[in-house]
């Protein structure tokens, strides 16, 4: 299941099994699939020490530079099922909205916020971060 989604269905936390796997791909729970792009966050070659940073650590990183500790869920839909969204309120009032494309095409989508809309492009299966600033009271 994707971080979004996770986020989506009220998740706080994302689980993830592998941190780090060795070149053998293991330790493996229940036989898993081993090595980069099977969902382990970092490989390590024990006989060489090089590390291999895969996808999930790219979208950790990504999900923590705008998703504050504390971030609660608000409500965020999607009309498009190219793409699917979430919303978390930073506390320091920032909106995160995070948009995945689901296709292996390019995307238009729009986000909205206050009566307002940006139109936007996204490449293939990409994620993108919006971080809308707080509104600040009239004066």
């Amino acid at each position: 299941m994707s971080t979004t989604c996770q986020l989506r269905q009220a998740g706080e936390t994302p689980a993830l099994w592998h941190l780090m796997c060795d070149q053998q791909g293991g330790p493996r729970h229940a036989r898993g699939v081993p090595g980069p792009g099977s969902g382990t966050i970092v490989n390590a070659d024990a006989t060489t020490g090089k590390l291999s940073f895969n996808l999930p650590h790219l979208i950790l990183g990504h999900f923590s530079r705008f998703i504050r500790p504390g971030a609660r869920r608000i409500p965020c839909t999607s009309t498009s099922d190219e793409c699917i969204a979430a919303a978390p309120l930073n506390p320091d009032g920032s909106i995160a909205v995070v948009v995945n494309n689901l296709k292996d095409k390019e995307t238009f989508f729009r986000v909205w916020r206050s009566g307002h809309s940006l139109r936007c492009t996204s490449p293939p299966n990409a994620t993108i971060t919006f971080l809308f600033q707080p509104s600040k009271p009239p004066k």
